[in-house]
């Protein structure tokens, strides 16, 4: 479920005021957005965003798929990219301004050597609980990183060492052996 999880940014709110009156019509606006249950909705990171100036809370949720398949969530991307092409219904539904998505963290391409860069998410489930008037909520806060993969065909540290399938010659009975690293 974490894995399968997006963070969107809303503007102009407070954790206290999302929880309390705007929680449920934030999670009903999703499930529209995404035509799934309104109970298929796990909102599980509210935090305000600390990168910019302003009130703008990062709310982190994943979504059931349609259908009621238990343990079966959108993916990351879908999740993104349906948010995002609704995000005008989404503000409709939930009475809140939602702000398009933060870049990337690979788009700054930071690797060396071609080698492909990754998003990884990692979770701190140790943060404090945020109570408003009428929720009690414990948070798990996701933390971005990146991970540098070396591309197909290659590895070390710094993707410098190329592997060569056929250096231990499995091939038997004058068989040839053709190294299709990646393909």
């Amino acid at each position: 479920m974490l894995t399968n999880s997006i963070t969107v940014r809303l503007e102009n709110m407070s954790q206290e005021r999302f929880l309390s009156p705007l929680l449920s019509l934030f999670a009903e606006g999703v499930a529209a957005v995404l035509s799934t249950t309104r109970e298929g909705v796990f909102i599980f990171n509210v935090q305000n965003d600390t990168d910019v100036s302003g009130n703008i809370l990062n709310v982190t949720f994943s979504a059931l798929l349609p259908g009621g398949a238990p343990d079966r969530y959108f993916p990351s991307e879908e999740l993104q990219e349906q948010i995002y092409l609704n995000r005008t219904l989404l503000q409709k539904i939930s009475s809140q301004s939602v702000l398009p998505f933060d870049d990337n963290i690979c788009l700054r391409e930071p690797c060396e050597n071609y080698m492909k860069c990754v998003s990884v998410l990692k979770f701190d489930s140790s943060p404090p609980f945020i109570a408003s008037d009428t929720v009690l909520f414990r948070p798990i806060h996701p933390i971005n990183g990146l991970r540098c993969r070396c591309p197909a065909g290659f590895t070390g540290d710094y993707c410098e060492t190329e592997i060569d399938l056929c250096y231990s010659g499995p091939c038997r009975n004058n068989g040839r052996c053709r190294s299709r690293e990646g393909g």
